[in-house]
């Protein structure tokens, strides 16, 4: 906190007027370069407010300072999953590079494994600075924030206390999993610093096409191809799901595009043992055309039609 004041009346007015230029002029720079010094953190708030008992106006300055430890960030990692691993789920194993402790120091930075404390802060973190009336509170510049700095820096990580390696990890991608779902595997990010823990890895799963199925949600679509005498006279056809061959009834007199719903037979929903539905559509086949004795037959069933399927349509259309 710093505060501004003065017991002439033409100094408060000044101030006064002063004020929301002030106010604007904090919140849209670092405090570095207000002060001078090195700070970690924007300026996330600045109140205003007068003390008529005094007369006095007090600008408050709140900033978050890194002190002590601190978590180490977050993975993200992309993972194409096939359409049936991630309907049925799956376990697998990636490789990736990621910031660990450094085993040497044990993530300290000093060679001796042991921190001592920051002779600039004296370990509070903090570092102040007075510049007239105005009193700055910012992170440390020498140790970060953490109140403590390594002594000789350690010879393996240069006194960084992480490095990277190169790790292979377990996932299991649940059953259910959809491109745009995420797997949280804990304490695989990046290693704290000052003794923090370790961030969490988060794998994002991208499904690759499948040839027959289409997903939307728990419900899975196929097409399924049929003749003309089983859509007229019905039939009994084999369709395909994730679980094998299933049998489905057609009626007589289906249509092409039409659809039928085998329950249970979809993709289930993560962490629960319900399954959505899948949606057959069949769309009908014409016979070869080159065929002379399916052209015949054609003409003699044009009669059976009564007409043409299409009278009518053009007296719906305005003109």
């Amino acid at each position: 906190m710093f505060e501004i004041t003065s017991g002439q009346v033409h100094r408060e007015m000044e101030l006064r007027n002063r004020m929301p230029s002030v106010c604007g002029a904090l919140r849209g720079r670092r405090l570095e370069e207000r002060c001078g010094i090195e700070l970690m953190e924007e300026i996330r708030s600045v109140r205003v407010r007068e003390n008529s008992a005094t007369n006095r106006f007090v600008y408050r300055v709140t900033e978050t300072a890194a002190a002590g430890p601190e978590r180490g960030e977050d993975l993200l990692y992309t993972m194409k999953v096939g359409f049936e691993d991630a309907v049925r789920g799956v376990q697998t194993k990636i490789r990736l590079n990621r910031r660990a402790a450094c085993p040497a120091c044990g993530g300290s930075g000093s060679k001796s494994g042991e921190a001592k404390t920051c002779p600039t802060c004296r370990g509070s973190g903090k570092a102040f600075q007075q510049r007239g009336y105005m009193k700055f509170s910012g992170v440390c510049p020498d140790c970060g924030g953490r109140g403590t700095v390594a002594g000789r820096d350690c010879g393996d990580c240069r006194g960084q206390g992480t490095r990277e390696i190169t790790e292979t990890i377990n996932v299991r991608i649940p059953a259910g999993g959809d491109t745009g779902s995420k797997v949280r595997i804990p304490r695989k990010g990046h290693a704290g610093l000052g003794g923090g823990p370790p961030g969490d890895l988060y794998i994002q799963i991208e499904t690759l096409p499948h040839p027959l199925f289409r997903r939307e949600g728990m419900s899975l679509h196929v097409k399924v191809p049929i003749t003309v005498p089983e859509a007229t006279l019905g039939a009994k056809i084999d369709v395909p799901t994730l679980d094998g061959p299933a049998v489905i009834r057609i009626p007589p007199g289906t249509k092409s595009g039409q659809r039928f719903r085998l329950k249970g037979k979809g993709a289930p929903q993560p962490g629960a043992r319900i399954r959505g539905d899948e949606f057959v559509e069949v769309m009908i086949v014409p016979p070869p055309f080159g065929d002379e004795r399916v052209r015949d037959l054609m003409k003699k069933l044009e009669p059976l039609y009564g007409g043409s399927p299409r009278a009518g349509m053009n007296e719906e259309v305005p003109r």
